[in-house]
């Protein structure tokens, strides 16, 4: 019995055609081996030509960065944490992560890649998720994104009091603009499109500016310790003064002194004095009924959701420390708790 094979091939860039050929294998081996090296060759050709067209693509493509401060209430879970790491190597995101309560990520690489992860960690569920700080940067023509970066490859997580080192590392790769900005830190030169509430775009950079505040609203800004534009075009922090019952940690945390008032016809701020900040609470001190109305209270003052007001202690004491988890800086928290004392 003698064996017949077929064999097809399409050499459309070729012959746009297709080629079919009978061949006896055993009674023609050279035969053989001269259409299968045909159809190599062939195969290498348009391997060869697709390469060249995907550089000559990319040569007039311009390399875009992106740069992400993801901030979470926590991040705990094994799987997230995990998550958090493998996706930003599988993307070719540099960074760092800081697991525990909060949760921040920092990273950086092409814009497009820096989407899909974030796409990605929101495929979890998450008590709370946001992007803090964003940051894009653009190249020249033909130029890769990798010599835009200004963190190192690779991605590392850092422990639950890593905050201050997340801090130290943005500092030395020159992005601490980007940290204290993202953080809602006191940033005395951020450049920005000079009164015109629009984006300023400088060496690629896109910067968000915000509009110049007038008249009664500026003072308004002013007394509650807003950022304003000032005519030179930099943003800066119009300091409302904070007691020293309100604080912010080396990690970037605002902790309020509280002492408790329960039992009250209604809850509200009695007074502010170095020590602490008095609150009466409309709930009875028991089983913990205060210290949930504490919670609803300087939320609804700061215009927060109540789980990004925390307790640290006193949980069964009238002196209690909270911390303020969602980035608002220390003037602004002092600035709507003496608006809510009637202290203007």
């Amino acid at each position: 019995m003698i064996l017949f094979t077929s064999v097809y091939k399409t050499f459309e860039h070729q012959y746009n055609k297709c080629v079919a050929c009978s061949i006896n294998f055993r009674s023609n081996p050279k035969l053989q081996a001269d259409i299968e090296r045909k159809i190599k060759e062939d195969e290498s050709r348009a391997s060869e030509a697709a390469h060249a067209a995907s550089l000559k693509a990319k040569e007039s493509v311009v390399p875009i960065l992106g740069r992400r401060l993801i901030y979470s209430h926590h991040i705990i879970n094994e799987q997230k944490r995990a998550d958090v790491i493998h996706w930003a190597a599988e993307l070719r995101l540099g960074g760092f992560s800081k697991y525990g309560w909060p949760g921040v990520v920092v990273v950086e690489g092409a814009e497009c890649d820096c989407k899909e992860y974030l796409k990605r960690l929101k495929q979890h569920r998450w008590q709370y998720l946001t992007v803090k700080g964003e940051e894009t940067v653009s190249g020249e023509a033909g130029g890769r994104v990798d010599q835009l970066r200004r963190l190192p490859m690779g991605f590392e997580e850092l422990g639950p009091d890593g905050l201050g080192e997340i801090a130290a590392r943005c500092k030395e790769s020159g992005l601490e603009a980007f940290y204290l900005a993202s953080m809602g830190k006191n940033i005395d030169h951020i450049q920005v499109a000079e009164g015109r509430g629009e984006d300023a775009s400088e060496g690629g950079k896109t910067v968000k500016a915000a509009k110049m505040p007038r008249g009664k609203k500026h003072d308004k800004m002013q007394r509650e310790g807003k950022p304003h534009i000032t005519k030179s075009g930099l943003e800066e922090l119009v300091p409302h003064p904070v007691p020293s019952c309100i604080k912010t940690s080396p990690e970037g945390e605002v902790k309020i002194v509280i002492r408790a008032k329960p039992g009250a016809k209604m809850s509200s701020v009695t007074d502010i004095s170095p020590e602490a900040v008095g609150v009466s609470l409309q709930a009875p001190a028991r089983e913990g009924e205060a210290n949930t109305e504490l919670v609803r209270y300087i939320s609804s003052i700061l215009g927060l959701k109540k789980t990004h007001v925390l307790f640290e202690s006193g949980h069964k004491s009238r002196d209690k420390v909270l911390r303020i988890m969602s980035g608002m800086p220390a003037q602004e928290v002092a600035g709507k708790i003496s608006a809510a004392a009637g202290k203007y």
